[in-house]
């Protein structure tokens, strides 16, 4: 039998309609070993070191699993991590990290513990901004717990055709955690594959969450809420601009979030897939905004292309907005090349 590599170092350039063009290194280790000096190989344990770097966004950061920590079969593992992101009103640095256990119940349930920790920093805030982000000017730390709970019964994670993916996310920040804010969210993620025939695929997906404040915060960051529009929530739609808008007219967020994206996929070459999609969905202020007779669901549909390249995956994606704003395009393009792990 054939010894499979567990060392890969790789580099590339990507491009998005989010983050403009990225280049980025990576280097991994899958049969890592933390007390092998000098050859550090033979454990078992992931060692990963990433780093992007474009005009909008630098991202720096070393993982660190181990699969059977302490004997068990229980992962536990840390990431170090510096995020720098340039959006239109401000500037946005995360120095920080997490440490976290992970656990299989059985074949289909996981469950994870995470604790975060890190300085969030506010700069660079243009004149026009409004209120909201110029309350948020300076540094904050966040220390928050999270409890994630999933339910996998897909037959292939990168290229599913059947099964359920479940995922529900609930985390607690400050309060006895310490940090600069007070708040908890809950998120939950459901998708459900259909195999249609040999070479076609039907995806339904929802995602929902909500955010609150309590304590000594009166409402939840701006860097904490929840954004819709753009390539991975509503497509034909701009990055972030559909929900609640500040007085200047730019995205502030909101504290609740429904999503439902609908996409059929057909496999025209062995690389090369069609897309058809329906997205739909919208953000809200706060509770007091959502009624149900009152949602203004913004939706949108599309096609799009999947190509699988040496480089990664390549999306292309034109969306056609059926709610769009007065003034804005109702068709938009959605590209992204990324690198797959």
């Amino acid at each position: 039998m054939k010894e499979s590599k567990t060392g890969e170092f790789s580099f590339g350039a990507g491009y998005s309609s989010v983050d403009q063009f990225i280049g980025f290194i990576d280097l991994t280790q899958r049969n890592f070993d933390l007390f092998n000096f000098p050859m550090f190989t033979g454990a078992g344990q992931k060692l990963r070191i990433r780093m992007e770097f474009g005009s909008e966004k630098k991202d720096y950061e070393l993982g660190f699993v181990e699969p059977w920590f302490l004997g068990y079969p229980l992962s536990m593992g840390f990431n170090l991590y510096s995020r720098t992101r340039e959006w239109d009103k401000y500037d946005e640095k995360r120095i920080g990290g997490n440490v976290f256990l992970s656990k299989d119940i059985d074949e289909y349930w996981n469950t994870k513990l995470t604790h975060r920790y890190e300085s969030i920093r506010i700069s660079d805030i243009a004149d026009d901004a409004s209120e909201a982000i110029k309350l948020e000017e300076g540094k904050n730390y966040i220390s928050s717990l999270t409890m994630d709970v999933t339910h996998d019964t897909r037959d292939n994670v990168y290229n599913p055709t059947t099964g359920w993916y479940n995922l529900f996310s609930t985390e607690y920040a400050g309060g006895a955690l310490g940090g600069d804010k007070d708040f908890v969210k809950y998120e939950t993620t459901d998708s459900r594959y259909f195999p249609l025939g040999q070479k076609a695929v039907f995806e339904l997906k929802g995602r929902a969450g909500l955010a609150e404040a309590f304590g000594d915060s009166t409402d939840v960051p701006v860097y904490e809420r929840f954004y819709a529009g753009g390539a991975n929530t509503i497509r034909g739609y701009k990055e972030r601009r559909v929900g609640p808008e500040g007085e200047q007219g730019d995205p502030v967020g909101g504290r609740i979030r429904l999503l439902g994206n609908a996409e059929y996929t057909y496999q025209l070459a062995k690389n090369l897939k069609w897309a058809f999609f329906y997205d739909i969905g919208n953000v809200w202020a706060d509770l007091n905004e959502f009624k149900w007779d009152n949602l203004k669901l913004k939706a949108s549909i599309g096609t799009g292309v999947r190509v699988k390249t040496p480089l990664g995956p390549i999306r292309l994606d034109y969306g056609y907005a059926l709610n769009p704003k007065p003034g804005d395009a109702r068709g938009r393009f959605h590209f992204a090349i990324s690198h797959e792990f």
